[in-house]
């Protein structure tokens, strides 16, 4: 799925305005939600941060990914400093996302052939197991008798 965003500042220059589409046919774009945030709160939200302005950023009803987050949290810093009453636009495509995830898959994959094997792990922890804490010489007290087997009854 392609969206857009279209992030620009009003004329007065108190307010900024995040509007999310989403393609809905070839370049046919359908409005899904429209933000306005406090100028003067982005502003201090960029001071403190890129993670506090994305946390600004998110709301209710626009809550993007954290990667399509980041580049609109870029995009609004860039529209701050320009102090213009531009419009700036963000095209997001899933496409990129999935190829992007495939890429970390095979990443994955490739830690996991150098790491050694589950089984041979286990046995070196059982063998220390049985040779550090010595299992046989436990005493109980309570002996049970080999002779006498108890069924699910309790007779014997």
């Amino acid at each position: 799925m392609k969206q857009k965003y279209i992030i620009s500042i009003d004329s007065a220059g108190k307010h900024i305005l995040i509007k999310e589409f989403a393609e809905i046919d070839k370049e046919i774009y359908s409005l899904l939600c429209k933000e306005t945030y406090a100028t003067d709160a982005v502003a201090a939200a960029v001071k403190k941060g890129e993670n506090s302005l994305i946390l600004l950023l998110r709301t209710k009803n626009l809550y993007p990914p954290i990667t399509t987050a980041e580049k609109i949290a870029e995009r609004v810093e860039d529209l701050l400093k320009s102090k213009s009453n531009e419009t700036i636009e963000v095209f997001i495509d899933d496409v990129d996302s999935l190829s992007r995830k495939d890429s970390l898959i095979e990443m994955i994959e490739d830690i996991d052939e150098e790491s050694p094997e589950l089984d041979e792990m286990l046995d070196d922890q059982v063998d220390d197991y049985e040779e550090n804490v010595g299992i046989k010489n436990i005493n109980a007290s309570i002996k049970v008798d080999d002779d006498e087997i108890i069924d699910d009854n309790g007779e014997v």
